[in-house]
């Protein structure tokens, strides 16, 4: 059985977390680690936008500044989420593995299956949609949980787990967010809108299609239920051992060069 790299980071800021993602993303390019599985959370409070997005056109940066919300963008696509009362997952692995798929539909169907034996294991009846031919264009806000995507998680029907992907150099980074409540309200708050009337629709249509673990289970488990579910679920799934690892001397240093000249840095930030 293949052993991968289980690290927990406990709650970091936002550049700091993907800084942490693209530094083992460094390490498997260069052959000094094997695939990773890493959870963390965010503290504070944090927006993160896809790699695409306009933070000018589609946040109110005002709003942002106010409420004391970080701002940072993530190295894969999608559109904005809300990082807080969720616990995040990352998957670095080379695409040449033979347990990736090299179709990214195909990628997330894999990936997918081992949140789902986790959800199992915690009791909470998630099922794996189907791939799904409805484009990102065809829905209009920036807010990630109201856009559906293939092999997604969902209970009853409604998207509990929020994912995107990069690859680059030969290695693919999986990131993201399992949600344990959610605040419609404020993720909206902080999104540019036309109205208040706009803003509402957009807050209703987020309930009628995203959900949580809160929402479902009545309550949340404690943190090491949840990583230790979702440990065992990727083991189950991908037939994995997972050991328990801490970040490299080299991963620490490159965590803080990327941190510093890349995902706190404005230019980055702003760059669209």
């Amino acid at each position: 059985m293949e052993t991968w790299r289980l690290i927990d980071s406990g709650v970091a800021d936002g550049a700091t977390n993907m800084a942490t993602d693209e530094a083992l993303q460094i390490s498997c390019r260069d052959g000094q680690s094997p695939p990773v599985l890493r959870f963390y959370g965010w503290n504070p409070p944090t927006l993160s936008l896809g790699f695409f997005q306009k933070a000018e056109k589609e946040v109110d940066l005002e709003e942002v500044e106010r409420l004391k919300i970080h701002l940072v963008r993530r190295p894969t696509g999608g559109r904005a989420v809300l990082h807080h009362q969720e616990l995040t997952y990352s998957l670095i692995i080379p695409e040449d593995h033979p347990l990736m798929p090299r179709t990214v539909t195909d990628s997330y169907r894999i990936i997918s299956s081992g949140l789902l034996e986790g959800f199992h294991l915690l009791g909470i009846p998630a099922e794996l949609s189907g791939e799904t031919t409805i484009r990102a264009r065809d829905f209009r806000s920036s807010a990630c949980f109201e856009a559906p995507s293939s092999y997604e998680l969902v209970v009853e029907g409604k998207k509990i787990v929020g994912s995107a992907q990069v690859r680059k150099d030969g290695v693919l980074l999986q990131h993201g967010s399992i949600m344990l409540d959610l605040d419609a309200g404020m993720l909206i708050r902080l999104l540019r809108v036309r109205d208040s009337r706009t803003a509402e629709r957009m807050r209703q249509l987020l309930l009628e299609k995203a959900t949580s673990i809160r929402e479902v289970a009545g309550t949340v488990p404690g943190y090491g239920e949840l990583t230790d579910a979702f440990t065992r679920g990727f083991e189950n799934a991908l037939g994995v051992h997972l050991s328990s690892s801490e970040l490299t001397l080299q991963e620490l240093e490159d965590t803080e060069r990327l941190r510093k000249d890349k995902y706190a840095h404005p230019s980055w930030t702003f760059r669209r």
